[in-house]
């Protein structure tokens, strides 16, 4: 079982050689797909180019993921099988089709993308049979105290110079969101600002991005403010990222589902998940308006969002998102 930044490092020396069956999950799932990413692009430069992708669910069947682990590609020999988990509470039926497949003894890589799942289903049968024949990467919380280090060392591998000021300000707007902070980053890699990057810099970027408007979004959403549509009508027109608002939105409604679902005191469930205190009272407030049932459907139609952004769905994002917007405020 390896970390998932000490994976990264692993992957970068050319010389490593790679498994047949990869894991990744974990409380952090932005760093599982970023660990999958990067497993990818490193199978490509080893001349590995074919890659399937198959959604799993409780109702998915695995014979044709097997039926294609066993028969090469048309053009290459090896290809790489991805699995991308649905649903954090497996079903022991789909469970064990997933560890016969994990068993498997062809050339192919093949890549479960676990993300975050439900602590019973780790304590399974299939599941530890299924770690067995795979190289197991978690990816694990990066809380408060740790941001600084993240970020510089995030930074440094981007060749991006912080000063101390400028740190502390994108810690500061990030509330821990680590897509949020990496997207922060990966724009200032492509920029021409002098180095080592200011305070200024910072708030100045921060200004003319989407972050303060989504945030009214989630504002009125954790609210039940019917004003939430008038919102998403607004980012829509600005031409806002559908995906970043979906990121943050899944963020949220997730750690409601969590906290609601934990059985324990509130402030306990948010010391637990590492809620960060200037979102407490909004989750609390939220937590009034909401039931469990409705944020658990919340959580569903906004994996079906994800998978339209990815194009791996046909539909309309912004008529889901303002349907979803919609679902929350005026129950029907």
């Amino acid at each position: 079982m390896i970390d998932s930044q000490a994976f990264n490092q692993q992957l970068s020396n050319s010389d490593t050689p790679l498994d047949k069956v990869y894991v990744f999950y974990g409380q952090t799932p932005f760093l599982s797909e970023e660990n999958a990413h990067n497993l990818v692009q490193t199978a490509k430069q080893k001349g590995i180019t074919l890659r399937e992708i198959f959604y799993i669910d409780n109702r998915s069947k695995l014979q044709n993921i097997l039926d294609s682990l066993q028969s090469p590609g048309l053009f290459d020999p090896k290809k790489i099988i991805e699995l991308r988990f649905d649903t954090e509470k497996p079903t022991k039926k789909i469970g064990e089709q997933i560890a016969k497949v994990a068993a498997h003894q062809s050339d192919n890589i093949l890549i479960i993308q676990a993300s975050h799942l439900d602590r019973k289903v780790q304590k399974e049968k299939w599941f530890a049979q299924t770690l067995s024949y795979s190289t197991v990467v978690v990816s694990k919380p990066i809380y408060a105290n740790q941001l600084p280090n993240w970020i510089h060392q995030r930074a440094e591998q981007l060749a991006i110079k912080l000063d101390g000021e400028a740190l502390k300000t994108i810690m500061q707007f990030s509330e821990g969101n680590l897509l949020w902070t990496n997207q922060i980053l990966m724009q200032l890699a492509h920029s021409d600002y002098p180095q080592p990057i200011k305070k200024r810099v910072i708030e100045d970027m921060l200004a003319d991005m989407s972050v303060f408007r989504i945030d009214d979004l989630t504002t009125a959403l954790l609210n039940k403010n019917p004003h939430a549509l008038k919102i998403v009508e607004k980012l829509e027109h600005e031409n806002e990222s559908l995906v970043f608002i979906t990121t943050v939105l899944y963020r949220d409604i997730d750690t409601l589902l969590q906290i609601a679902t934990s059985g324990q005191p509130f402030e306990q469930a948010c010391r637990q998940l590492r809620v960060w205190q200037s979102k407490k009272a909004q989750y609390q407030t939220a937590l009034r308006h909401y039931s469990e049932q409705q944020l658990l459907v919340t959580l569903k139609s906004l994996a079906q969002l994800d998978r339209i952004n990815k194009g791996q769905e046909k539909g309309d994002g912004w008529l889901l998102l303002s349907k979803i917007i919609d679902q929350l405020i005026h129950p029907h």
